[in-house]
C-alpha cells in the first residue's frame, strides 16, 4: 500500500552506549523483549482501530520482528494515517497535541491523498450507509432494500462525502495511544536486561 504507518520501537534503545559491548545471549533476551513488547503493541492497537464496514484496518496492523533489535508496527492499509491523525481541521487540532516526534511523523502525511479517485470513495461510502442502515426504515421498522434504497444511500453517501471533503475527519487514534501505553513497559524491560550486564 502506498502509505502505511510504522513506528519503530527499537529506537528506544538509540543511545545506550552498553549495546555496543553486550553478550550475544543479552542481545537475545533484549530482542526478546523488544519483539514481545512490539507484539502487545499491536495487539493494543488493533483493539483500538476502527472497524468500519470491510474491518480491513484490523488486518493490517503487524509487528515486523525481522532484524534483531530493530522491531517495527506497521498498519498496512493506504487510509491507516488518515484514521489515525484525521483529515483538515481535525488533523491540525489532534496533531497539534501530540510529541514533537510524533507531529513530524504525521506532518509527512498532510497533503497526500489514498488511492482511488472520487468515485472509489463514494462507492465505498454508499455501502457503509447500506451496511449502516442510515439510508432509510420501512413503517415497520426495517432496513429498505433494492433500488429505492440504494437511490436513497446513494444520495446520503454523495451528502456525505462533500462533508468529508470540506470539514474532514475527526482522528481516530489507534497506533499512538497503544505505542504511548507501552514505551514505560517496553524501557523498565530493557534496563531489567540491561541490570544483568
Amino acid at each position: 500500500m502506498a502509505y502505511a504507518l510504522t513506528i519503530d520501537v527499537s529506537s528506544l534503545l538509540k543511545g545506550v552506549e552498553k549495546l555496543k559491548t553486550i553478550p550475544a545471549a543479552l542481545t537475545q533476551r533484549l530482542d526478546d523483549v523488544l519483539t514481545a513488547n512490539a507484539s502487545d503493541i499491536a495487539t493494543k492497537a488493533e483493539g483500538l482501530a476502527t472497524v468500519g464496514v470491510t474491518g480491513l484496518l484490523h488486518g493490517t496492523i503487524r509487528p515486523n520482528n525481522e532484524k534483531p533489535l530493530e522491531k517495527h508496527i506497521t498498519v498496512n492499509a493506504f487510509y491507516a494515517p488518515f484514521i489515525e491523525f484525521g483529515t483538515g481541521k481535525f488533523a491540525a487540532q489532534y496533531v497539534g497535541s501530540l510529541p514533537a516526534d510524533w507531529q513530524a511523523y504525521a506532518a509527512g502525511f498532510k497533503g497526500k491523498k489514498g488511492e482511488g479517485d472520487f468515485q472509489d470513495f463514494y462507492h465505498n461510502m454508499i455501502k457503509w450507509v447500506m451496511a449502516k442502515g442510515i439510508h432509510g426504515l420501512t413503517k415497520s421498522g426495517r432496513s429498505k432494500k433494492g433500488k429505492k434504497a440504494e437511490a436513497e444511500a446513494a444520495a446520503i453517501a454523495y451528502i456525505m462525502c462533500l462533508s468529508i471533503i470540506k470539514k474532514g475527519i475527526k482522528a481516530q487514534p489507534f497506533l499512538y495511544p497503544a505505542y504511548a501505553e507501552q514505551r514505560e513497559k517496553i524501557k523498565r524491560d530493557v534496563e531489567t536486561v540491561l541490570k544483568g550486564l
